[in-house]
């Protein structure tokens, strides 16, 4: 017997559904009951990690759009990898809004949900800054917009899953 795997675009799409929903957990748990969930967390970075390589990794696509999948993977792994939080989160920030822009390039019209990524990370890094530096009172809202940027992702994960499944050859 021998079953034969469809692994395409869409099943790294599907890799990173998988991520922002563990992002998205995380961001709940600390939202609603001030748990700390680094595992859901960690588990977010590796499996978007998986996904921008496997997306690196597709059969007939240009080297530079290969290129450019692989600097969002060092971009992500340089932010889990560095110890100072402020550039762990600016590092973290730029990788979806460089993805979306990346998958927007060439593929489906995402520049709604490219856009919403892009501002919801610019509001949440600077939301973070006040909150953990001038003005401490911010940090509930520099929560509640860290679930949001989370949400835009989910946007745009999904908008790609779903133009993928539409059209299999794009």
């Amino acid at each position: 017997m021998n079953p034969n795997l469809s692994i395409t675009k869409k099943t790294y799409y599907a890799i990173g559904i998988l991520s922002v929903a563990c992002s998205m957990l995380a961001a709940l748990a600390a939202l609603t009951a001030g748990q700390n969930m680094t595992m859901f967390d960690s588990l977010a970075y590796a499996l978007t990690g998986i996904m921008l390589l496997f997306l690196a990794a597709v059969k007939g696509s240009p080297a530079g759009r290969k290129g450019r999948y692989f600097v969002c993977f060092v971009l992500l792994m340089l932010s889990m990898l560095n110890q100072n939080p402020a550039v762990h989160l600016l590092l973290g920030a730029m990788v979806w809004p460089l993805l979306l822009a990346l998958e927007n390039a060439v593929g489906p019209d995402l520049k709604a949900q490219a856009r919403a990524v892009l501002l919801t990370e610019a509001a949440y890094v600077i939301a973070w800054f006040l909150a953990y530096g001038p003005v401490p009172a911010l940090a509930a809202a520099s929560n509640l917009l860290g679930f949001l940027r989370l949400v835009a992702r989910a946007w745009g994960i999904l908008s790609l899953y779903k133009a993928q499944a539409a059209d299999p050859t794009r």
